[in-house]
C-alpha cells in the first residue's frame, strides 16, 4: 500500500485533473491503483471477520479509515467513492429467541466465510464482476443475476469474489454456497432457512418479525420451499418494510 500512496502523489500537483486522466496511459495507472486499494480492503474486511487480521505492513489503515475507491474505472471515466459499511451482527437475542432461530434446521458452514474456497485471481473475471457490481447498484434492476455455465468454470469462484465485494461494502445480506460434496448443503430444503438465520443477525427488525412466525410455527423450516420463502423470508421483510440494498 505504501507503494500505492507514492504512485498517487503525482496527482496532487495536477492542476487539471480531467485532462490528466484524458490521458490513456494516465488513466490505467489509475485504474490499476483502483484495483490494488480495492483488494486490499477486502482481503483486510475478509481476513478480519475470520479472525485472520493482516500485519500493519500489509494493510495502510489509512485507507480504511479514510474511505476507498470502490469501483473501476468504466468507459466513460465515471468515478465511484462509497464509505466502508461494518457488517453488524446484533448477538442481543436472549436463550428462548436463540432456541428457536436454532430450530430452522439452519446450515452452519454454508455461509461464504466458511470453507477453504478462494476467490478470483487479480486481474482475472473482471467482465463479469464489473457487471455484478453494476447490477447490485441499480435498484431496478432485475433482482437475480443468474450465473450460469458448466461445471468447473468458475462460477463458485466469482460468487465467493462477490460476495466478499457485497461484505466489504456492508450490503451482503445472507449467502448459501450449496455443495455436492456435503449432504447438508445439497439440500434445497436447508437454503431459506440458513438465509433467514443469517438476516436474523443483520436485520433487527427482521428478527422481531421472524420470531412470531417460529413461535406460532416451529417447524416451518422443514415445510415446502415455497411456503419457506413466503413465511421465511418474504413475510418478514414485507411485515418489518426493511429497505435495503443487501443480497
Amino acid at each position: 500500500m505504501e507503494g500505492v500512496r507514492k504512485a498517487l502523489e503525482p496527482m496532487r500537483t495536477q492542476k487539471d485533473i480531467a485532462q490528466f486522466l484524458s490521458n490513456a496511459e494516465n488513466a490505467q495507472k489509475l485504474n490499476n491503483l483502483v484495483d490494488d486499494i480495492r483488494e486490499a480492503v477486502i482481503d483486510y474486511q475478509v481476513r478480519t471477520s475470520k479472525g485472520l487480521t493482516p500485519s500493519a505492513s500489509n494493510i495502510c489503515t489509512d485507507f480504511l479509515t479514510v474511505g476507498y475507491l470502490q469501483q473501476r474505472p468504466s468507459a466513460d471515466c465515471e468515478f465511484f467513492v462509497p464509505s466502508i459499511h461494518p457488517f453488524i451482527i446484533t448477538g442481543q437475542q436472549d436463550r428462548a429467541d436463540l432456541a428457536l432461530l436454532d430450530r430452522m434446521c439452519h446450515v452452519a458452514d454454508a455461509g461464504y466465510l466458511c470453507g477453504e474456497r478462494q476467490g478470483c485471481m487479480k486481474g482475472t473475471r473482471r467482465d463479469v464482476l464489473v457487471q455484478l457490481e453494476r447490477w447490485s447498484r441499480d435498484g431496478e434492476d432485475k433482482h437475480v443475476f443468474w450465473l450460469n455455465g458448466l461445471a468447473g468454470t468458475g462460477k463458485s469462484t466469482i460468487a465467493q469474489t462477490f460476495a466478499e465485494m457485497c461484505f466489504t461494502d456492508g450490503k451482503l445480506g445472507a449467502s448459501f454456497f450449496c455443495s455436492r460434496d456435503f449432504e447438508e448443503r445439497s439440500n434445497l430444503r436447508s437454503i431459506f432457512p440458513t438465509l433467514a438465520f443469517q438476516l436474523a443477525h443483520r436485520f433487527p427488525q427482521f428478527r422481531r418479525e421472524l420470531l412470531p412466525v417460529l413461535m406460532k410455527n416451529p417447524d416451518v423450516g422443514r415445510e415446502t420451499l415455497c411456503s419457506q420463502m413466503e413465511k421465511l423470508i418474504v413475510g418478514p421483510f414485507q411485515a418489518a418494510e426493511t429497505h435495503t440494498h443487501c443480497h
